[in-house]
């Protein structure tokens, strides 16, 4: 169906320069418009005396074209439509109050029997500028204004619907927030903190309220996003295999493993999926792929070709199961030592005679006139140091010392055969 009827009047008789135009920019000079002059809705929005109808008025001004300004404007108007109903505030997605207002703009433009709200145009008015610039060219845009007209009656019922609609979102939400809780008690980590991660992004910047049931949109998104929270700060792990000694070329003894866990109400969770990268960081060895949790939260790696004693760190990669939330890496270190292989050189004679206290007042050695000969010294990874004392024909020592700079302060006795 047409729509309005519009005669558009020429203005020859004068120009007029757009108010508020600033000194030294090209002037826009107003050359025609709808009517003689501006309708009174243009300046200040229309009312019904009747209550029959409400009006909304949509403005886009300076489009480089008539039929862009004219699409523009009704989208204003029908903007303010949302906007006066509360319909923005109804709705927890963002995607569905775009394709609400595409709706009402389809019904608007078809200018026939109402199948939304009963939105209809009700008048429609520009004017045209021209523009000149330094080069002498001449742009035209557009100043448009379109008066939409809704029912009283189907604002009215769009709002009860809309609020209908909502309180049984709301209800739905807190239903799965409540099975998520359930499912993070249940030992469902990654079930659970997904469902959490959903219903905080769905009902994000929602402003949506249902006080006969007591929920809004802004304490359920809150309440998943701490659940949320909760969820990533109960994470912790164990380690196996720390501190293992080894003969140099040989694997380690036991296989170093990370367990990934959680604790909820109390009850402490395996964490399955989890991808834990093995690297050596310091020493020399060889160590397996990335190794992923298993049923009961546990990752490992076997160490083998020790070369130099040093650490192995284990990275625990918890990204993929907060997509939307920061989450620090847990990084996890492991110790392992190369035991030296006795060399028959010797370097230091040392006569140790009497009795030799042990530094600190915890007991004493006795050691009688033996003369022992330094076979070979070494300090692990926490600096201890230590000795191997040979006594030439009857046994064999090793003692152990912890330096602090240059002083001994704790002399004790690891290793002694006949």
């Amino acid at each position: 169906m047409a729509g309005p009827l519009i005669t558009l009047l020429l203005i020859a008789s004068c120009q007029t320069v757009e108010r508020g135009q600033a000194a030294g920019t090209a002037a826009r000079v107003l050359v025609s418009r709808t009517s003689e002059r501006a309708p009174e809705w243009v300046k200040q929005n229309k009312e019904d005396p009747t209550g029959e109808y409400q009006y909304f008025r949509g403005v886009k001004t300076e489009a480089a074209k008539l039929e862009d300004g004219l699409g523009d404007a009704r989208i204003d108007a029908i903007k303010q439509i949302v906007q006066f109903t509360g319909l923005e505030v109804t709705f927890l997605y963002k995607k569905e109050r775009n394709e609400y207002e595409q709706k009402i703009l389809e019904e608007i433009n078809a200018q026939g029997q109402s199948n939304v709200i009963g939105a209809k145009e009700s008048e429609s008015y520009w004017e045209v500028y021209e523009t000149t610039g330094a080069n002498g060219g001449v742009a035209k845009s557009f100043d448009v204004y379109a008066l939409i007209k809704v029912p009283t009656s189907g604002i009215s019922s769009e709002i009860d619907r809309r609020t209908r609609e909502s309180c049984d979102r709301l209800t739905e939400a807190a239903a799965e927030l409540a099975q998520a809780s359930s499912l993070a008690r249940d030992g469902f980590f990654r079930e659970a903190a997904a469902r959490f991660a959903r219903l905080a992004s769905q009902m994000e910047g929602s402003q949506v309220s249902c006080p006969s049931v007591g929920l809004s949109s802004r304490s359920l998104s809150a309440k998943a996003q701490t659940e949320i929270d909760l969820l990533r700060k109960s994470i912790d792990f164990t380690k196996q295999g720390d501190n293992q000694i080894t003969g140099k070329g040989e694997s380690l003894d036991q296989p170093l493993g990370v367990t990934v866990a959680y604790k909820w109400d109390g009850q402490v969770h395996p964490v399955e999926g989890v991808d834990v990268r093995f690297t050596i960081t310091q020493g020399r060895a060889l160590t397996g792929p990335v190794s992923r949790t298993d049923s009961q939260g546990r990752a490992a790696v076997q160490v083998s070709k020790v070369e130099a004693s040093g650490v192995v760190t284990a990275t625990v990669d918890l990204a993929p199961l907060f997509p939307d939330t920061p989450v620090d890496v847990l990084a996890v270190p492991f110790l392992f030592t190369v035991q030296p292989t006795l060399r028959s050189t010797t370097r230091d004679v040392a006569w140790i005679a009497g009795i030799m206290g042990v530094i600190g007042g915890t007991g004493c050695l006795g050691l009688g006139g033996a003369l022992y000969v330094e076979a070979d010294r070494w300090k692990d990874t926490n600096g201890r140091l230590s000795v191997i004392y040979e006594d030439w024909g009857r046994t064999s020592l090793l003692i152990g010392a912890s330096l602090v700079g240059a002083a001994l302060t704790d002399l004790f006795v690891l290793h002694l055969t006949e």
